[in-house]
């Protein structure tokens, strides 16, 4: 797993969603997919060429809290067969599955705050580039603010391999373009506290 100490990074990106609810258990089901340039995860460049990264989850409330779980994955949509291309999977094929990040949270909604706990696990399954020696976990806590520019803060930290945190925070802003289209505007910045360092051979 690459680490940065400063999160600087922006990349274009087009994404459709879909979701379900099912009536008698009140649960959630929902499916996103993202195409982008390319994978920049905490301010590293992964990749540098087009990729999927498709999510799915089920949601179930629990009282006033929801009870979320899912997985998210990257897929590498050509192959990397020029020198100065890099990426997870080592670029040897199309459609390649370089990562899958299971994940599951609770969230709870208090006053103006919505506060989430939760765990992300890293899991790669190539034999080339990020191998299963960098297969990590995560535990997380976010809040949520429902504010002007809804700020939102995250704690991250590594409980496998690297034993390091990670501090993120965020503002973002939707605005309206007409009666079906929104512009949605945002900024982010993190900062490792020892994410840098791994202590896998890589």
């Amino acid at each position: 797993m690459l680490r940065s100490k400063l999160l600087g990074a922006a990349v274009l990106a087009v994404a459709v969603s879909a979701s379900a609810r099912t009536a008698r258990a009140q649960a959630t089901v929902g499916a996103d997919l993202g195409l982008f340039s390319g994978y920049v995860w905490r301010g590293v460049s992964l990749t540098n060429r087009p990729v999927g990264q498709p999510n799915v989850y089920l949601a179930v409330p629990a009282g006033n809290a929801s009870v979320t779980f899912g997985g998210w994955a990257n897929v590498d949509l050509g192959r990397y067969d020029d020198t100065d291309d890099f990426s997870q999977s080592g670029g040897g094929s199309s459609l390649n599955l370089s990562e899958f990040d299971p994940w599951a949270e609770v969230s709870l909604p208090i006053g103006n705050a919505t506060l989430t706990g939760g765990v992300v696990g890293y899991v790669f399954p190539n034999d080339f580039g990020a191998t299963d020696d960098f297969n990590t976990w995560e535990v997380y806590g976010k809040v949520g603010l429902g504010l002007p520019l809804s700020p939102k803060v995250a704690a991250y930290y590594d409980i496998d391999k690297v034993k390091g945190a990670y501090f993120e925070g965020s503002i973002g802003q939707s605005v309206p373009l007409g009666s079906s289209l929104s512009l949605s505007l945002g900024a982010l910045a993190g900062l490792s506290a020892g994410q840098a360092e791994s202590d896998s051979p890589r």
